[in-house]
C-alpha cells in the first residue's frame, strides 16, 4: 500500500533519529513556563476530557502513529487506561516503550507493523483509538479511516487530529517548506467528516482550534529554517498563545484561522 502514502519509511526513521525530544503533557501546572509549554495540549485535553472520563477504568486505547508520543503515557497516567500503540518505525516504536518506561507504565503492548499488515487479533479490540498528526500523511482518506475504525469495538471511539492545512496556517508551512507541505494531504473538517460516516462511524464532535500558530511549523532543511527560528522565538510565541486565548474566548475558531482540527466518532453496529 505505498502508493497512498505521502511519506516513506526511511523518512520517519530519520526523523525519530535526529529529533527525539519527550515534551511531558502536564496540563494541570500553573507555573508560567509549563503553561505555554502545555498550550496546545491543554486546549486538546480541555475539548476530550468530557469524552474520555466516560470510558472506563482500564479501557483498552490505541495509538495510531505512537512514535515518541506524550499521549500515551498521560492517558495511562490520568485515567488509568490500558493502553497500545502501533507504529512501523522501528525507531519510532523504540522510542515509545523508552518513554513509557521512563513514565513508569508497566502495562502496555507497542506493535512495530504497518497499519496496511496488522494481524486480526487486534482488529474489533479497542474502546478507543486516536492518532494525532498521521492521517493528512495518507493520499485517501476514506481508506485510511476504514482501517482505523476497524480496531475499534461496537461503540468505541475513534479520536482524529491533524493539522488544518487549508488555513493561514498551511500557506505559512508552504512558504517555509514547499517539501514539508507536499508530505500532507490538504483535508478539510468536510472531507474528514464525510470518510467518517463512510466507515460507520457517528460523529460525536468536531471542531478547529489553536488560532494563528506559528509554534508547529516545520522548516524542514529550507533556506527559511534561519527566518523561522527568528520570528519563532520566545515572545512571538506568547503572542500567538495571547491571540488565540482572546479569540477563543470570544468564540472564534473557524476554517481560516484554526491550525488544527479535531473530530470524534462512535463505531456504530453493522
Amino acid at each position: 500500500m505505498e502508493e497512498t502514502k505521502k511519506t516513506t519509511k526511511d523518512y520517519w526513521e530519520n526523523l525519530w533519529n535526529n529529533e527525539n525530544k519527550y515534551n511531558r503533557i502536564d496540563v494541570k501546572s500553573l507555573d508560567f513556563k509549563t503553561y505555554i509549554k502545555n498550550y496546545h495540549y491543554r486546549k486538546v485535553f480541555k475539548k476530550l476530557d468530557s469524552v474520555l472520563s466516560k470510558l472506563p477504568k482500564n479501557a483498552k486505547v490505541l495509538e495510531l502513529g505512537c512514535a515518541n508520543s506524550p499521549w500515551l503515557p498521560f492517558l495511562a497516567k490520568e485515567y488509568g487506561f490500558s493502553v497500545e500503540g502501533i507504529d512501523y518505525s522501528e525507531k519510532g516504536c523504540k522510542l515509545c516503550e523508552i518513554i513509557l518506561a521512563s513514565e513508569g507504565i508497566r502495562d502496555y503492548n507497542i506493535v512495530c507493523s504497518d497499519f496496511f499488515d496488522v494481524s486480526k487479533e487486534i482488529k474489533n479490540r479497542y474502546d478507543m483509538a486516536f492518532s494525532f498528526g498521521v492521517v493528512e500523511h495518507f493520499k485517501n482518506t476514506d481508506e485510511i479511516i476504514t482501517i482505523f475504525s476497524s480496531f475499534l469495538k461496537e461503540n468505541g471511539i475513534l479520536i482524529t487530529g491533524i493539522p488544518n492545512m487549508g488555513s493561514f496556517y498551511g500557506k505559512l508551512q508552504k512558504f517555509f517548506s514547499k517539501e514539508i507541505y507536499e508530505l500532507h494531504n490538504p483535508i478539510n473538517l468536510n472531507s474528514l467528516s464525510k470518510a467518517y460516516s463512510q466507515s460507520g462511524l457517528r460523529i460525536l464532535n468536531m471542531f478547529y482550534l489553536y488560532n494563528f500558530n506559528l509554534n508547529n511549523i516545520n522548516p524542514g532543511n529550507s533556506q527559511r529554517k534561519v527566518l523561522y527560528k527568528v520570528l519563532n522565538n520566545k515572545l512571538s510565541k506568547i503572542t500567538f498563545i495571547l491571540i488565540d486565548y482572546i479569540l477563543s474566548g470570544i468564540g472564534i475558531n473557524n476554517k481560516f484561522l484554526g491550525s488544527y482540527m479535531i473530530i470524534l466518532g462512535a463505531k456504530v453496529k453493522q
